[in-house]
């Protein structure tokens, strides 16, 4: 009867980002491989460092009088695991935008990177009153009339997620300050159609 025993040949080529890496075989022990030919992970896998290895396989019939030998090849594609979440340009953002801002009006942007991953959205989990809104590049503008004399100042608490497997994502607190603008116009106390009468002595004496 055949006995089959398998090992991985002398040499490793490996990848990272369609590059060849140039000394492969300090990749050699990141897979093992048994007699019987299960493959096992040997080392921490890591993406950044290398994402495709190519490891040849030699299966030898031991029982064989004389051995007899045959090769193959194994390829591993090591897929990413996202363990890093988005973050912020800054932990929180201080912005300022003028009460009575038409809808649609821009206030600023708030930008979150990944450094796997793209960002995939922004979404708004906590807005006051639906003040405003945010697009999928961070972007954020009036949703609603802004009112100083309802509010002087907003706080929202905004969320970035990344597009990696598993989606994972971040907060930042945006607190916006509203500023007053002159909107109200000067009115009489006794209304526009009352009038105004006041008799006078012509010897009344001046008085500054």
């Amino acid at each position: 009867l055949a006995r089959l025993v398998l090992n991985f040949g002398p040499s490793v080529t490996a990848y990272r980002k369609g590059e060849q890496v140039t000394d492969p075989n300090i990749f050699r022990d990141m897979f093992k491989i048994s007699e019987s030919g299960v493959v096992s992970v040997g080392t921490k896998l890591d993406r950044d460092i290398v994402d495709f290895l190519i490891y040849p396989v030699v299966v030898q019939d031991v029982a064989a009088t004389p051995v007899q030998e045959g090769t193959g090849t194994l390829f591993i594609r090591i897929l990413e695991y996202n363990d890093q979440a988005p973050q912020f340009e800054f932990a929180f953002y201080n912005l300022s935008i003028l009460e009575e801002r038409v809808t649609s009006s821009f206030l600023g942007s708030i930008i979150a990177f990944d450094e796997d991953d793209k960002i995939a959205s922004y979404q708004l989990i906590s807005n006051p009153g639906e003040l405003f809104t945010i697009s999928n590049s961070g972007g954020l503008r009036v949703n609603n009339r802004i009112d100083y004399e309802t509010q002087h100042n907003v706080t929202l608490i905004a969320q970035a997620f990344d597009d990696g497997k598993p989606q994972l994502s971040n907060r930042t607190t945006v607190f916006i300050n509203i500023i007053n603008i002159n909107d109200n116009t000067p009115i009489f106390q006794k209304g526009d159609n009352e009038v105004y009468q006041v008799d006078l002595r012509e010897n009344t004496r001046r008085t500054d």
